[in-house]
């Protein structure tokens, strides 16, 4: 066996078990980006130990064994998070069905509908739960 394969089985085995990385896990990680570039820039020894910090949190969720408790971490991050990244979401979506579309929500099951622009007032049926809602286009 060649020493590059008795690494890799090393390191499979070690990792074997282990949470990994999630969203949490991934915002993490641009924010201890972001801040290393910050300190290259601007030095200063609380950017770098806010990143240091990050870090280690970071290394110590995906090395982690404890399933029940990183799932509740990124639970949390996605419900406290949920409105920042939807509005990204529609805002992309805007962006890229162009002047064509409007996105309305359903009161009922919060999906997000697409409508074709200038149809005036329009019944909406969420094809989710089957609530029809009045809109204007």
């Amino acid at each position: 066996m060649r020493f590059m394969d008795k690494m890799r089985y090393s390191l499979t085995r070690f990792l074997y078990g282990r949470y990994g990385v999630d969203q949490l896990g991934r915002l993490l990680s641009i924010m201890i980006t972001i801040l290393l570039i910050i300190s290259i820039f601007w030095r200063n020894m609380i950017v770098t130990a806010v990143a240091l910090v990050l870090l280690i949190w970071m290394y110590f969720r995906v090395l982690s064994k404890n399933y029940d408790a990183r799932r509740r971490e990124n639970g949390w991050y996605l419900k406290v998070s949920q409105p920042i990244r939807r509005s990204f979401s529609t805002l992309y979506l805007r962006i890229r069905d162009g002047k064509s579309y409007r996105y309305f929500n359903c009161p009922n099951c919060h999906q997000r509908l697409r409508v074709p622009k200038g149809k005036g007032s329009i019944t909406i049926k969420c094809p989710k739960c089957a609530t029809r809602f009045d809109a204007r286009s």
